[in-house]
């Protein structure tokens, strides 16, 4: 039945307790093994989820800021060009010259009228206009060039 040699004086509860021990080591082993992979994941997943934050913050800095150039450059454009306009009216001794210079104005108040807006309103919307576009664009390059790494 049995070696009697190899016979000890623990009790059967003794024994259960020292199996119960040895699972727990080992169970208490895959639990750390797992809970080191899951903190090794959540600080991969943080350090990605930071680096996505990072890329749209810059990439919202820099189409803000060049937005802001094309709707300054449009902006003093317009000024510019209303400016010329009511100024070329008085220069201009061309009959056609004159109305022509006397339209463009007239035109832009109207425009000011129907739309609503003026000339700083219309400034606002296309730079909003452009920085979405702007923002668009390079968010759309950007997963093609995630999705095209392996």
């Amino acid at each position: 039945m049995g070696n009697p040699n190899k016979f000890t004086e623990i009790t059967s509860i003794e024994v259960l307790n020292g199996v119960k021990a040895r699972m727990r080591k080992e169970a208490d082993q895959d639990y750390r093994k797992e809970k080191d992979k899951h903190d090794r994941t959540t600080k991969i997943l943080e350090t990605t989820i930071a680096e996505k934050e990072g890329i749209k913050n810059t990439i919202e800095k820099r189409a803000d800021q060049i937005s802001n150039i094309i709707a300054n450059v449009l902006f003093w454009g317009l000024v510019i060009l209303f400016t010329a306009g009511f100024v070329m009216q008085f220069l201009f001794s061309n009959e056609v010259l004159k109305w022509l210079s006397r339209i463009v104005p007239f035109l832009f108040g109207v425009a000011n009228v129907a739309f609503k807006k003026s000339i700083n309103g219309v400034r606002d919307k296309v730079k909003k206009s452009i920085k979405d576009k702007i923002i668009n664009w390079l968010t759309e390059r950007h997963r093609s060039e995630e999705g095209s790494i392996p």
